[in-house]
């Protein structure tokens, strides 16, 4: 016999013993209160009155009795996994992140200064400042294609959509090469360099 079943008998005993205690007690407490008031009860009265006492009893200790023996059941469960009960109250430790000993990175905003902006692979971006600050931009693109260039994605449709410059056409020149000119008519210079940066790395 197993220890779940054990404790099932131990408990159904407990009950059962509970439940006849009750009646007995419900009997003669019955049999004393009709003689300190002088009632007259049947013959049997006190009897049925401790069984009634006594089945109530089974019935009411039927949810305890449950209970205790589900916690048991779960209890024994958890030794049979070998699972530490969790502890109530009690404080979980929250582990702080190890210092990395290095610094947070500091973003610095794109500026057009002049002189050569971008320059890598397949495109090669200038910047030339004239009078009253005013600046230009020149895209000088080798061996793009059709496609690549003024395709629906292409970069020139891709650098015409940048807010804050104003574009003249394309020049073709030879071995491949196209060129793009543009003034800077907006403030936003960061926004502009960072959106040129990430287009040119595109095609790059």
């Amino acid at each position: 016999m197993d220890k779940c079943q054990r404790q099932r008998i131990t408990l159904l005993s407990l009950r059962s013993l509970l439940s006849a205690g009750v009646g007995v007690v419900a009997g003669f407490a019955a049999f004393f209160a009709a003689n300190h008031f002088g009632i007259d009860l049947p013959a049997g009265s006190e009897a049925l009155f401790g069984c009634a006492a006594g089945a109530i009893t089974w019935f009411a200790s039927r949810s305890k009795f449950q209970f205790t023996e589900e916690c048991m059941h779960m209890a024994r469960g958890a030794d049979l996994r070998q699972v530490a009960p969790v502890k109530l109250g009690k404080e979980r430790s929250v582990r702080s992140a190890a210092p990395t000993g290095k610094k947070p990175e500091t973003r610095t905003p794109a500026v057009l200064n002049a002189g050569q902006f971008f320059k890598r692979g397949r495109v090669e971006v200038t910047v030339q400042v004239g009078e009253n600050d005013s600046k230009s931009i020149e895209v000088t693109t080798r061996g793009l294609s059709g496609s690549e260039f003024k395709g629906n994605n292409g970069l020139r449709p891709r650098l015409e959509s940048v807010s804050g410059i104003s574009w003249e056409n394309p020049r073709n020149d030879q071995n491949g090469t196209r060129t793009m000119s543009g003034k800077v008519t907006g403030r936003n210079e960061s926004e502009i360099a960072e959106k040129l940066t990430a287009i040119c790395e595109r095609f790059a």
